[in-house]
């Protein structure tokens, strides 16, 4: 059910008070001893927690799977059905809620900020990538453009960035003339393909680029962790 629907919180904290009861003695124990806080039970371990299942982070991590399955594949019959309904001129990245959705489409909008905030775009040809909005730039936290938006050389898609000519290869005298110093470096050391090939999203938490649901829940943590800083 979880990997369909959004559960409410305070189910989710029902579901985690049962888990600290049996963790904290059987039932034959009138006093149970609570070694560790029940906040400290479901914390992340790099946030000095003892990294046990959190309901509702492991809830949006199901979802979340969903919407990567939406953008993996979108020839798929449930990803046409949906499309045609919620989101017939755009992608699933920027899909929105729309008018009298279902409660399952609610549900996914609720985890896709997770794809959209943790991906990676993989640069093929560049059509597909947007410089301004779209995560591309890997060895930024955040994978965002932190150069404001230029309004000169009217440059949208990271195929403006690249030329053909006399091999594929990025654009210097643009680049250095838009972007800041230190992105002008992290863009020209980002290595192109030869062969054409098509943009592809990347889950830089995995280990061959997909998205699983066993590291989602750490990366909504540190996405949420790193908000709160």
């Amino acid at each position: 059910m979880m990997s369909c629907f959004f559960v409410a919180k305070s189910i989710c904290a029902q579901i985690e008070k049962a888990i600290c009861r049996f963790w904290w003695g059987s039932k034959d124990r009138q006093c149970k001893i609570h070694w560790k806080t029940r906040a400290d039970l479901f914390k992340a371990k790099f946030e000095v927690g003892l990294g046990f299942r959190d309901m509702h982070l492991f809830n949006l991590a199901l979802l979340a799977k969903q919407v990567w399955r939406l953008h993996s594949s979108p020839n798929s019959l449930l990803s046409q059905c949906l499309k045609a309904r919620y989101y017939p001129n755009a992608d699933i990245l920027h899909a929105h809620i729309g008018v009298n959705p279902s409660f399952s489409w609610r549900s996914i909008q609720q985890a896709s900020w997770v794809i959209q905030k943790g991906t990676c775009w993989k640069i093929g040809n560049g059509h597909h990538i947007n410089i301004w909005e779209d995560n591309w730039l890997s060895r930024q936290n955040g994978f965002k453009i932190l150069t404001p938006r230029d309004t000169h050389h009217n440059l949208t898609k990271v195929s403006d960035l690249i030329t053909t000519q006399p091999i594929i290869c990025w654009n210097h005298n643009i680049i250095d003339q838009v972007f800041l110093p230190f992105e002008r470096e992290h863009i020209k050391q980002i290595p192109l393909i030869q062969e054409p090939m098509d943009d592809q999203l990347m889950w830089p938490y995995g280990k061959d680029g997909t998205y699983t649901v066993k590291t989602g829940p750490s990366c909504i943590s540190s996405l949420i962790f790193r908000c709160r800083l």
